[in-house]
């Protein structure tokens, strides 16, 4: 199952993930949550560090582990994916690079203009902003969003931006796989987050 809650890691803000993460991990069924290791501006000793305290959290709460761009780490930390930035290059090229690479994502600002290959080399696009502007981009809102998934589709789409447990199953209504979540995840209380995913699984399964 690919998650439905991608939660990324802000260091600056956050400076404690693993501590802060580690009760929404347990909580939510297996599978559901994912945290994406981000922290580039941290040195790399640090960065393999914070990674490898998030694997330790992953590994035993059942959660997945993304890494932001790094993929010549990915398999020595078993991680579940890598998710791309927008210039972070080619994931066609990576895939060749990496044959055992798994899971891969990527921003998706200017996914509508990559060729077809590039396309089809991803299994998941982050959309943003959603619901509250971000980086001086205005919100796209739900309608856009919708728009968006089907255009992303077979692909999972995620939405980005403002997003909250709340937004969990307006998202998946409009076919998106999930949310990325960066503050939500750390002020939110875990056991909400955790009741908005199963509730939303409960939902598919319906």
């Amino acid at each position: 199952m690919a998650p439905l809650v991608l939660v990324l890691t802000d260091t600056t803000r956050f400076p404690a993930p693993v501590r802060s993460l580690e009760p929404l991990c347990a909580l939510a069924p297996p599978g559901s949550v994912g945290i994406v290791v981000r922290d580039r501006e941290l040195p790399l000793d640090d960065w393999l560090r914070l990674a490898e305290q998030v694997r330790t959290l992953t590994e035993r709460t059942h959660q997945r582990l993304i890494v932001a761009d790094r993929a010549e780490h990915a398999a020595r930390l078993h991680a579940y994916g890598v998710h791309l930035g927008v210039a972070a290059g080619s994931p066609s090229a990576l895939r060749r690079a990496y044959p055992e690479l798994g899971w891969l994502s990527r921003a998706g600002h200017g996914y509508s203009d990559l060729p077809q290959i590039e396309k089809e080399a991803l299994d998941a696009v982050i959309v943003s902003p959603v619901f509250a502007p971000r980086k001086g981009r205005a919100a796209l809102g739900l309608e856009r969003l919708g728009e968006l998934a089907r255009e992303i589709a077979p692909r999972a789409t995620y939405a980005l931006g403002g997003a909250g447990s709340a937004d969990l199953y307006r998202v998946r209504e409009l076919g998106a796989q999930g949310v990325a979540m960066i503050e939500a995840a750390y002020v939110e209380s875990p056991e909400s987050i955790a009741r908005a995913i199963a509730a939303s699984l409960s939902a598919t399964k319906g």
